[in-house]
């Protein structure tokens, strides 16, 4: 008998790997929004199959394996946003050439069953060619607040378990007419909204405003960035803030700022300096600010669309995975562009349109980064007596297979180095003891 061990490299690191895992399944479409929760990561986009199985708009994978889970929501268009609370994932929806008549919906991430109280509702307008398209949705104070483009109100806010539209309403904002809402986060009993307002002049916030948990109304605070906000994400007591603009809170930031949420100040934090560079999507893991946009330098570095930073200093880190030929700013339809970002345990995942390019090769969808020195054993076959399996890893390290029948004294058996994703190692089958196998990097 033969047992294959699948287990990580002995030297992982936490910054990832600059090139994408190439066995991780990927949808036959583009990916509007990632998020990873609980050891798995959902899908979401104008797609019809994940890896030849039939799941429209929505799935779930496995973080670690990739594998498709038994979970298909009833969802009737493609899925743009998520948030999750508790048993429940909510999704906003990009209508338009879609059966979607509903953009906000609600799904048990146990059954993939609608919850029977939930009866939220987003109608959908067409206005000139435009659709309604829920760019942003974000769980807090009981409620699940959806922002997007083409909606009725400024931000939504439903009752979390019924889905009733609640009365709170910042309807100071004229959505329909052009207001559009792309990021949402919730700090406290405050409703951040970023993205491009007022569409008319008038005296409101500008961009990036901060809106009152009990009424709704715009708080003072105004950072009046000078252009369209794409992405905010929080940690600790700081709002990181990626878009279009040249300024914010009066100090000049190319498209990134941080600002301290306790004084409403734009910190000295600059990672963009003086490049004029466009951030459309933000992710934080332990003090690691990961960034996608359009630029070639960031953080006092050479990088290409897609960088981390860190979260104190500005400074770029070593992770250093080129994606070119990104358009910005994001068009409805057009390939070559990222659209979602996501971090599980030092793994990020980006996804988007059509063979966006990284590091000179395409990757239809989605690309999976996993921690650097990574490593899987898959594969595994006995063929005419013959024990084989194949080797997944970083590309251009070197690995050593260990074989043991104890899972205590390991003895190295092979050793060779990773070219186009992986290599294959066999050994003749001489008896029936249990006998496992390891890949380590290093040595």
């Amino acid at each position: 008998m033969v047992v294959v061990l699948t287990q990580a490299s002995n030297v992982a690191q936490a910054e990832p790997s600059n090139f994408p895992r190439p066995d991780f399944p990927v949808p036959d479409g583009t990916v509007f929004s990632l998020l990873a929760t609980n050891g798995i990561i959902y899908i979401g986009g104008d797609f019809q199959t994940v890896e030849n199985r039939a799941r429209p708009y929505f799935a779930a994978l496995d973080v670690q394996n990739g594998k498709v889970f038994n979970w298909q929501p009833d969802v009737q268009g493609p899925v743009s946003a998520m948030a999750v609370s508790s048993d429940t994932i909510y999704v906003g929806i990009r209508t338009g050439n879609s059966p979607a008549t509903n953009a906000i919906d609600a799904f048990d991430v146990r059954t993939a069953q609608r919850p029977s109280a939930w009866a939220g509702y987003i109608r959908p307008i067409g206005i000139e060619g435009l659709i309604t398209w829920v760019k942003a949705v974000v769980v807090g104070h009981g409620r699940v607040y959806a922002g997007g483009e083409v909606m009725e109100r400024f931000v939504y806010a439903f009752d979390r378990v019924s889905g009733a539209v609640l009365s709170w309403n910042p309807n100071q904002f004229d959505q329909t007419t052009g207001d559009y809402v792309d990021t949402l986060q919730v700090v406290g009993n405050v409703v951040y909204a970023g993205g491009r307002f007022p569409y008319f002049g008038s005296q409101l916030p500008t961009n990036l405003t901060a809106l009152d948990r009990d009424t709704a109304a715009a708080l003072p605070w105004d950072p009046a960035p000078k252009g369209r906000v794409r992405s905010m994400v929080v940690s600790s007591n700081v709002l990181f803030v990626g878009g279009e603009f040249t300024k914010i809170g009066g100090q000049t930031r190319n498209g990134l700022a941080a600002i301290d949420l306790v004084t409403g100040n734009v910190t000295a934090w600059d990672p963009c300096g003086t490049n004029q560079n466009t951030i459309r999507l933000l992710a934080v893991e332990s003090n690691t600010v990961y960034v996608v946009g359009n630029f070639r330098s960031i953080g006092g570095q050479s990088h290409t669309n897609l960088a981390s930073l860190d979260g104190t200093t500005g400074d770029a880190t070593g992770w250093n995975p080129s994606v070119t030929n990104l358009i910005q700013p994001s068009v409805s339809g057009v390939t070559n562009q990222i659209n979602a970002l996501a971090l599980s345990g030092g793994t990020v995942y980006v996804g988007g349109g059509l063979d966006f390019p990284i590091n000179g090769s395409s990757y239809p969808y989605l690309g999976v980064f996993p921690p650097r020195g990574w490593s899987i054993l898959s594969q595994a076959r006995l063929t005419n007596g013959n024990f084989s399996f194949r080797l997944l890893g970083e590309e251009g390290s070197n690995y050593v297979i260990q074989a043991t029948t104890t899972l205590t004294n390991w003895s190295s058996v092979y050793t060779n180095t990773v070219t186009s994703g992986g290599f294959d190692y066999s050994e003749l089958v001489t008896n029936t003891s249990p006998r496992f196998y390891r890949a380590v990097t290093g040595q």
